[in-house]
């Protein structure tokens, strides 16, 4: 028995020596001006003067149980420096040019989750990467997240009301999944803007912007965008990709006031999208080899699918319907493109429209459709 006891003692003990660390760093205040690098938690809200509240170094992590931090005029809130800081749970107010409630400094891979940020100018900004965003939420910013960096990861996010763009992410291998944004402001402002190369968007929702930018734009290559929702946006369009060999899959985009879905750059394959009461065309594709597949495209103000320019796209198993002008239109000076299996119908204007002399080098084939037009004239046979 004695001994039994002996044994369970020492584990106690043993235990402790293992836990004291954490158990100890999360009893201590953080005070206004500290660096960071421990565990702690705050006990009570600050109000700071200096730039920044306060720094998180490499390795501690501050949980802001709740509390709130009031940043002065123009500074940083919180700085997270080094490598592998983090911050949790809590509000940041700040105010004025210059302002950051959430910088992300030194090498990155930070950790930043259930933190709101108010009324900065940027809420969660930096340039280093492979830092993790999740469940944090911006609102009233210039920009509500601006990082340039590769691999950072943003999940659940949330901004809106920014006056330049809710989320800005220049840098390659990106993953932004499940962010939303909403109701952006300013003169020339949108909502979700990446721009680099081998990205990949999923699942995220852009609505309600205001002014002229577009709800959801990526520039660069080889990015890949799957199941994203945009709508509503007053600006030049839904959803823009620019560059060659990305893939847009499953992504839906209603009610915008420019395009729908604009596509330009070359190989980029587009598959079992949607677009439907835009104000514009629901998708519009310029460049070269670009596939478009099973994508439904009714219901726009202009045509299903326009095609201004371009050599060797290809359009298989597209549907159009009740678009006002054209369901699919391909300008003179398209050449080499393949349109097939398409279902054109009840488009007001005309359901299928070559406007190069006789198809030129398009050819088009197994199509399910009333009317269609060739260079201006009732169709001579070479759409099909």
């Amino acid at each position: 028995m004695r001994l039994a006891m002996g044994r369970f003692s020492f584990a106690v003990a043993a235990l402790a020596v293992v836990f004291a660390f954490d158990i100890s760093a999360a009893s201590g205040q953080v005070n206004c001006n500290d660096v960071v690098s421990t565990k702690v938690a705050m006990t009570t809200d600050l109000v700071c003067g200096g730039n920044p509240g306060f720094t998180v170094n490499g390795g501690g992590a501050v949980d802001m149980a709740g509390y709130q931090l009031t940043a002065c005029a123009g500074c940083t809130g919180v700085a997270l420096v080094g490598q592998a800081a983090q911050l949790s749970n809590g509000s940041i107010v700040g105010s004025g040019a210059g302002s950051v409630g959430v910088s992300l400094g030194g090498s990155g891979k930070h950790q930043v989750a259930h933190v709101t940020v108010t009324g900065a100018e940027t809420g969660f900004g930096g340039s280093s990467g492979s830092n993790k965003l999740k469940n944090n939420t911006a609102y009233g910013a210039s920009t509500g997240f601006s990082l340039t960096g590769d691999k950072n990861a943003l999940g659940r996010n949330h901004s809106s009301g920014s006056t330049f763009a809710n989320f800005i992410v220049i840098g390659d291998s990106n993953n932004l999944t499940e962010n939303t944004s909403a109701a952006t402001t300013g003169a020339a402002s949108g909502g979700i803007y990446v721009s680099g190369n081998a990205n990949k968007l999923n699942r995220n929702v852009s609505n309600g912007d205001q002014a002229a930018g577009s709800a959801l734009a990526v520039g660069g290559n080889e990015n890949k965008l799957n199941l994203n929702t945009v709508s509503g946006s007053a600006g030049l369009g839904g959803l823009l990709v620019f560059g060659n060999e990305n893939k847009l899959i499953k992504s839906v985009a209603v009610d915008n006031a420019g395009v729908g879905i604009g596509i330009s750059g070359n190989l980029n394959k587009l598959t079992s999208n949607a677009a439907y009461d835009n104000q514009l065309s629901g998708i519009d594709i310029a460049g070269n080899g670009n596939s478009i597949n099973a994508s439904n495209s009714s219901n726009n103000v202009e045509s299903g699918i326009n095609v201004p320019s371009g050599d060797a796209n290809s359009f298989k198993s597209n549907v159009v319907m009740h678009n006002t002008l054209h369901g699919i239109f391909l300008f003179g000076g398209v050449t080499n493109s393949s349109l097939s299996k398409t279902v054109a119908l009840e488009n007001v204007d005309d359901d299928l429209r070559d406007d190069n002399a006789n198809c030129g080098s398009n050819v088009w084939a197994m199509s399910v459709f009333r009317t269609s037009e060739v260079a201006g004239f009732p169709s001579l046979g070479c759409i099909q």
